[in-house]
């Protein structure tokens, strides 16, 4: 989609009059492809994660503003007195939001016993977490308090995330340069007790069907949902057992062509099969999707079951519906599965269900643990606001 039409950097190198700046994907995987016009002719291309500097000047010398240059209320609901939910803790929150009230947040940040408190952040290439001592706490929430534009929304947190918040606030920061933004407090009982850092906030599922690892340490025996194909998928991963995680597949019938566009397009026809065969196909995906026929699926079954290796549940995420982001096939179900040992080669995997069984696999692109997952599908994911984002204009 088209993100800004602005005047170049008039020392930029090469020359030239305008960029014109795509975005090109959604949420954590979106890119900056800024083309660099002089006169009829494209004269550079750069393509780049950070958002950051993308365009030259102020805003009021912008041809087309920047897409996510929205002043309140569509950079989120308005900074206003009367902003305030059903919530007491999280209306205590808005208020020193609304006030710009630095101390006043920083006062109702809840420490460990370590004296710190943890933040997050999504990253393109994987979520970071870490400790922030209350120095680090108070620079982050200066720059929210002094760059907030407006609240996005308020989630309501699912019950057995990391840590055991309640809501999440979202708050839309102006960065400048036309760059909008999300930071986030997590709160609980009017204290906060997570920060994601101004960038990229880290979204829950819509609920847990099973509780991520980190909130459920040495339950035994391991949970399970009481869906019975979700729950014999994970014995057969858990067990390692070939022919069961082979039946735990819902294949899908997709016609074969002699001429395949890509790998995630209809599969090469064989020798003995008419072009417009029906083969029955399973979904998988990694840095893309793609399918692999029924019967050559056992390369990923040696990956699953090879000596030494094995699966512990992560964690069963319900994200609703599709949302405007999209989802792979659209599925609402998801487990994730992690080694139960350190593996160079192997991250976490997920699960994704149809009615009837295993729909998808999903391996992510690269080495992931649980926590990238949880992530990448909480950023698609249906929510549960408390107080959901204005209107779209």
């Amino acid at each position: 989609m088209l993100y800004a039409v602005a005047p170049a950097d008039p020392q930029a190198t090469p020359r030239h009059e305008v960029d014109i700046v795509l975005e090109v994907g959604t949420g954590m995987t979106s890119e900056a492809w800024r083309f660099a016009i002089a006169g009829n002719n494209v004269v550079e291309l750069w393509i780049s994660r950070s958002w950051a500097s993308v365009l030259y000047g102020p805003y009021e010398n912008y041809l087309v503003l920047p897409s996510r240059l929205a002043p309140p209320p569509e950079a989120g609901h308005a900074l206003d007195p009367d902003l305030h939910v059903s919530d007491p803790g999280v209306d205590r929150l808005l208020q020193a939001l609304i006030q710009r009230d630095t101390k006043a947040l920083a006062a109702a940040v809840l420490y460990d016993g370590n004296g710190t408190i943890r933040s997050e952040q999504c990253t393109p290439s994987r979520p970071r977490i870490q400790p922030l001592d209350p120095r680090s706490v108070e620079v982050e929430l200066t720059q929210i308090t002094t760059r907030a534009g407006g609240v996005h929304s308020i989630i309501n947190v699912p019950e057995g995330a990391v840590p055991p918040a309640k809501h999440l606030i979202v708050i839309s920061i102006d960065k400048g340069h036309g760059e909008w933004v999300d930071a986030g407090l997590l709160e609980a009982n009017g204290q906060i007790v997570g920060i994601s850092l101004a960038g990229c906030v880290i979204m829950p599922p819509l609920r847990f069907l099973v509780a991520p690892l980190e909130s459920r340490p040495g339950t035994t025996p391991e949970p399970r949902t009481g869906i019975t194909y979700v729950d014999r998928a994970i014995d057969a991963y858990e067990a390692g057992d070939r022919e069961a995680i082979r039946a735990a597949f819902i294949f899908r019938s997709i016609r074969c062509t002699t001429d395949p566009n890509g790998s995630d397009g209809p599969p090469r026809c064989r020798a003995d099969e008419p072009p417009g065969t029906p083969v029955a196909m399973a979904s998988f995906a990694s840095c893309e999707g793609y399918y692999t026929r029924a019967d050559e699926i056992d390369g990923f079954l040696n990956y699953i079951t090879a000596p030494g290796v094995a699966w512990r549940l992560g964690a069963i995420l319900d994200v609703g519906p599709p949302t405007e982001n999209g989802r792979f096939f659209g599925e609402s179900t998801i487990a994730l599965l992690e080694p139960t040992r350190s593996d160079q080669e192997r991250g976490t995997i997920a699960l994704l269900f149809s009615s009837r069984g295993v729909s998808a696999v999903w391996s992510g692109c690269g080495v992931e643990p649980t926590l990238a997952r949880l992530a990448r599908f909480g950023q698609s994911s249906a929510h549960d606001y408390l107080l959901a984002p204005p209107p779209k204009r």
